[in-house]
C-alpha cells in the first residue's frame, strides 16, 4: 500500500515494511511516476521473545535447542527478500560492541543437535507450547514460517493471536505471554539494548531477574573511559546472554524507503 502510495503520487516519502521490497523493486521500473528507494541496516530485530523464568525455556538446554532449529537465512532471504541480515545476536553484525568471533560461531541451523539437547533436558518427545503471533501480515508470515521450520527440531507452536495493541502489555506488564514471535527496536547504544533486554531492571526484560553476571558487566561499560573499554564489557555481556540463549534472535531488519525524486 505504501509503495501504490508513492507510485501514484498521493505522497512523495513512505517508510515501509522490509518484506515490501519486491514491490519497491517492481514500481521503481513500472510506475508512472518517477519512484527510487533505498534499503538500510537498523538495529531491529525479529525474534522468538522468552521469558527464560518460565518452564520450559528456564532450562538452558532448550533454549539452546531453540537456538539451533532455525535456520536464519532462509528466514531472512524467503521473508525480507534478502533485505535482513541474519541474527545470531541481539546486536547487529556490525555493532562495535558485538564479539563476532566469539558469538557467531556459537549455532548453527541443526535440528540433529537440537532433538539430542531435547532430549537431554528430558523431552524426548518434543514440546508443545503455546506462542503469540501478532494480528499483522507481516508477523503472521514470520510466526507461521518459525512454526513449520522449528518443527524438524521437536518443537510443537501453537500460534496464538494477539493484537498488536496488547502485545507489549501481555509481554512487559501482564506478563501473561511467556513466548512470542515478534521484534524489538534495538538501540544505537549496544549497552542500552543489552539493558533493556537483559538487565535485572530493564524495561523489556519481563523475567524480572538480569542474566547472571551481565549486570556487572553492563555497570563497568557504562564507567567505562573509551569506546575500547566500553566495547571489551559489552562483548562480555553478549556473549554471556548468547551461550545461555536467552535471546532467541532471527534477523536484523532492514529500514526501506520509497520516495519521488
Amino acid at each position: 500500500l505504501q509503495v501504490q502510495r508513492v507510485a501514484s503520487g498521493d505522497v512523495d516519502y513512505a517508510a515501509m515494511k522490509d518484506i515490501q521490497l519486491p514491490e519497491a523493486k517492481a514500481a521503481k521500473s513500472t510506475a508512472p511516476k518517477k519512484l527510487d528507494y533505498r534499503v538500510s541496516p537498523t538495529d531491529q530485530f525479529a525474534e522468538i521473545y522468552l521469558n527464560w523464568n518460565v518452564a520450559p525455556f528456564n532450562n538452558v538446554l532448550v533454549r539452546q535447542a531453540l537456538m539451533y532449529s532455525l535456520d536464519r537465512n532462509t528466514l531472512a532471504r524467503v521473508l525480507t527478500a534478502g533485505s535482513a541480515r541474519p541474527a545470531l545476536s541481539p546486536l547487529t553484525k556490525v555493532s562495535w560492541a558485538h564479539d563476532a568471533k566469539a558469538v557467531d560461531k556459537l549455532y548453527t541451523y541443526d535440528p540433529v543437535k537440537a532433538k539430542a539437547l531435547l532430549t537431554q533436558a528430558g523431552f524426548p518427545n518434543g514440546i508443545t507450547v503455546d506462542v503469540g503471533m501478532i494480528q499483522n501480515t507481516y508477523y503472521v508470515a514470520l510466526s507461521e514460517a518459525v512454526q513449520a521450520m522449528v518443527k524438524a527440531s521437536g518443537f510443537t507452536f501453537n500460534l496464538k493471536s494477539v493484537t498488536g495493541k496488547e502485545i507489549n502489555n501481555r509481554l512487559y506488564t501482564l506478563k501473561n505471554l511467556p513466548v512470542a514471535i515478534t521484534a524489538y527496536r534495538g538501540s544505537p547504544d549496544p549497552g542500552l539494548t543489552l539493558e533493556a533486554k537483559f538487565g535485572a531492571r530493564g524495561t523489556a526484560n519481563a523475567a524480572g531477574t538480569g542474566v547472571p553476571g551481565v549486570d556487572p558487566l553492563l555497570i563497568k561499560s557504562a564507567g567505562a573511559t573509551n569506546i575500547k573499554l566500553r566495547a571489551k564489557w559489552l562483548k562480555a555481556a553478549e556473549l554471556l546472554v548468547m551461550k545461555g540463549a536467552y535471546s532467541i534472535p532471527i534477523y536484523h531488519n532492514a529500514g526501506l524507503v520509497a520516495f519521488n525524486p
